[in-house]
């Protein structure tokens, strides 16, 4: 693209009444939308466009200088309409980037659903297991059920059912009353085991035998509170907790720092479930 001709003529333009004169000094091909650069008397300079260029020539331009500007400008508008329809299709090619995205996504999502509906469909249903015709007069003494049967009173249109202890003990074991069995405070039987893990074990599994018992399971477990001695064995008592825990139905938990009631319990737990 020859336009070195404009190259050396004389533009003139005014600012606020004063008249300035200039120089076209260059013609910058990799800038077509201002290719000409302008240096005026006064050392300003400024970088036109053909149509600006041609609106301050001062030089009369021959017949001949008139038709190659006349191609200039069409290779221009030419050189504009490629780069529009370059940005048309960048600017297509990204929407439909974004729809195969939303696409992608849509149908991750769909099988992620199908695949929870089918888990859901597999996995067990929540609620009590089976009854055992025996279980409420069964013995469980390593865990402080009586082997004597539930007390039930009535109380209006409801009753409280109480499941005594085995032994002196002064509270039961197990209390039922409007589909809730709250039992009472659960520590180890065996202290000769030291560590928090070994003892929320044994805790652990005391109140599976207590749900049992009163017909119901760790799956209908609503909240349980946990009071460590050491709350630096927190992560002792956590993992024992993990493995135990039903993770389909997690009931919610709290977990104290106290001091249980002699000082070689180190965890005990106050259980809530539904009968």
């Amino acid at each position: 693209m020859a336009a070195c001709f404009l190259v050396g003529k004389t533009v003139a333009k005014n600012f606020d009444g004063t008249s300035f004169k200039g120089t076209v000094t260059a013609f910058d091909k990799k800038d077509l939308a201002f290719p000409f650069q302008v240096k005026y008397e006064d050392d300003d300079q400024e970088d036109l466009s053909c149509e600006e260029l041609k609106s301050i020539l001062a030089d009369e331009l021959s017949d001949e200088e008139k038709k190659e500007l006349l191609e200039l400008e069409e290779k221009i508008k030419e050189h504009e309409e490629k780069l529009k329809k370059a940005e048309e299709e960048k600017r297509q090619k990204e929407e439909e980037r974004k729809q195969k995205a939303l696409e992608k996504a849509h149908e991750r999502e769909e099988r992620e659903k199908a695949a929870e509906e089918k888990a859901a469909e597999a996995r067990p249903k929540r609620g009590r297991p089976p009854k055992d015709s025996k279980s409420k007069e069964a013995s469980v003494t390593a865990t402080g059920v009586a082997s004597k049967k539930p007390k039930t009173e009535a109380i209006g249109d409801k009753s409280i059912v109480r499941y005594p202890p085995d032994g002196e003990r002064k509270y039961s074991t197990c209390v039922q009353y409007g589909g809730v069995l709250y039992v009472a405070g659960q520590v180890a039987n065996d202290t000769s085991d030291t560590t928090v893990k070994g003892q929320t074990r044994q805790v652990l599994n005391q109140v599976d035998a207590i749900l049992r018992t009163a017909g119901s399971s760790k799956q209908q477990i609503l909240k349980v509170t946990f009071y460590l001695a050491d709350m630096s064995k927190y992560d002792e008592y956590n993992h024992a907790w993990s493995e135990w825990v039903d993770m389909e139905n997690l009931p919610v938990r709290a977990t104290v720092e106290g001091k249980c009631v002699k000082p070689e319990f180190l965890v005990e737990a106050v259980v809530e479930a539904a009968a």
